[in-house]
């Protein structure tokens, strides 16, 4: 998987956000969607316009951000930071919408439909298996949102 397609299956859950706020449209949406799932090509550039809120919280700790070691550094690590120090959008957002802005690692519990219900830190939730089809109950997987976003070893 190439850098783009990392980032995307991690921002993509902030694109109901973003296109709730009318910046994005239902077609940008869906489009968003199918790169992520699918793994079409998408520009960096697109990305950079459409997630420019992400990147802004990026550019804060380095300025080669377009490296898949340094994207898993961001949302494993920075982005929680950014959110528990209350970073822009945080700073008034609901305890619960932290709470699922965060990446947790999770252990699925139970797979039903195109769900998994996950175990992490907070508690358990049900997330949507559309980036790791291929994970089975016993299995870590880091999740975003509503979204289980990759696998995970189990340490």
């Amino acid at each position: 998987m190439n850098v783009e397609h990392y980032f995307l299956r991690y921002a993509f859950p902030c694109a109901y956000i973003v296109k709730n706020l009318g910046e994005i449209d239902e077609d940008e949406f869906e489009f968003l969607k199918d790169c992520a799932i699918n793994l079409k090509p998408i520009s960096k550039d697109r990305l950079e316009k459409i997630f420019y809120r992400a990147f802004e919280k990026i550019s804060k700790y380095t300025k080669e951000y377009w490296d898949i070691v340094v994207m898993e550094k961001y949302f494993k690590e920075w982005h929680n930071q950014e959110i528990d120090k209350g970073v822009g959008y945080y700073a008034t957002a609901p305890a619960h919408i932290k709470k699922l802005s965060k990446v947790y690692k999770a252990k699925i519990l139970d797979k039903k439909f195109n769900t998994f219900l996950v175990e992490y830190p907070e508690g358990q939730r049900r997330v949507f298996d559309d980036f790791v089809k291929d994970a089975q109950v016993g299995d870590f997987v880091f999740i975003h949102f509503g979204y289980a976003v990759e696998m995970a070893s189990e340490k």
